[in-house]
Order: structure tokens, then sequence, then C-alpha cells
């Protein structure tokens, strides 16, 4: 009987990935117009134990391009230029980060109704290097060795002309890493 197969390369260029989230009550489409999908060495047989090689490859590279959303608040928008993966290397990495207000300093405020920050944030790479892919998967525990930040820009405004929301005290950074619900951990921030 067949006791093994393999595989040296499967490659996908220039796809367009097409994501369908049907989870909840309203449908969400979220569409990357450039996916590239590149493993290698696949090997699927019975002595196999996956303990070393993750989903039978030795590597599984993946590169979404050119993406964008608006927040749920309707008053920022996310875009990224390319979001890859690596299982081989175990680097996850984003470029062109740009989290990006809809409104100028003066209407951000006005259409929320009270006072907080308007915030235009760039990043040229953001990337987590030597992460424990196989633990994120499978367990939910993020690890990684290290997180790189390259050329990071911030303006940051606050009008303070426009009254605080009352009962509203907004988390700081460490209180949201506090209250998260997986585990985290990274070795190392440069």
């Amino acid at each position: 009987g067949l006791t093994s197969i393999e595989v040296m390369e499967f490659i996908v260029e220039n796809a367009r990935l097409e994501f369908v989230d049907c989870s909840k009550d309203s449908i969400t489409r979220n569409v990357f117009p450039t996916c590239n999908i590149f493993i290698k060495h696949i090997l699927v047989d019975s002595a196999h134990q996956g303990k070393v090689r993750l989903f039978n490859a030795d590597d599984i590279s993946i590169t979404l391009g050119s993406y964008s959303l608006t927040m749920k608040n309707g008053m920022n928008k996310l875009s990224f230029g390319e979001i890859g993966l690596s299982t081989a290397s175990g680097e996850v990495y984003v470029k062109d980060f740009h989290l990006e207000p809809l409104y100028n300093k003066h209407d951000y405020t006005r259409k929320l109704g009270f006072q907080t920050d308007w915030v235009d944030l760039r990043i040229s790479k953001l990337s987590l290097k030597r992460m424990n892919l196989r633990s994120l998967l499978f367990e939910g525990k993020m690890h990684a060795g290290l997180l790189e930040i390259d050329t990071l820009t911030l303006d940051d405004y606050r009008d303070k002309r426009v009254p605080l929301k009352p009962g509203f005290k907004p988390p700081m950074p460490q209180e949201g890493l506090r209250k998260l619900k997986t585990y985290l951990r990274i070795d190392t921030v440069l």
C-alpha cells in the first residue's frame, strides 16, 4: 500500500485571496489583492510524528500584499503594504503599517463628542522573529525571541478644549497587556 507522499515544491503566485467570515451575525469579507504561497518539501508518511516539521513541510511561506480596513468606530483606517510568514525561520512580519485617522485633528474629537487622542502611526517594518509557531497554533501561546521595529513615526495630538467623557478612563498599554487572555512572551525588543 501507499506509505508516503512527497512533494518538493508547491507554489501559488499573484493570487487573489478572499476570506469570508460567517461566524458572527453579519458576513465580513476581507480581500487581499496579492497572495503568494510557497511550500517546500511536503512529506506525508506513516512514520512522521509531526514534531519537527510544521504541517509536514520544511517551510511554508505566505505573503499577503496591500490590505486596508476601516476600524469599527469609523474614525481610523488600518493598512499594510505586505504581511509575511515563514514557518522555517519562525518569522512573521508586517511592512508599511499605517494607522491613519480619517478626520483632521480639529474634527476628530468633535465627531466622537469627547476628548481622545488623534494618532497617525507609521512603521516601515515590524517583525517577530524566532517565533514558536507550533505553540501559537496548537496551544494559543505566543512566544517570540525578538520583536524588531524599524522606523516608527508617531504623530499624536489631543484637543484638550473638548470635554472628557464622564467616567471614561482609557486603558494604558501595560493594562492591555496584563488583560490579554493568551500567554505572551517576547525576549528582546529592538
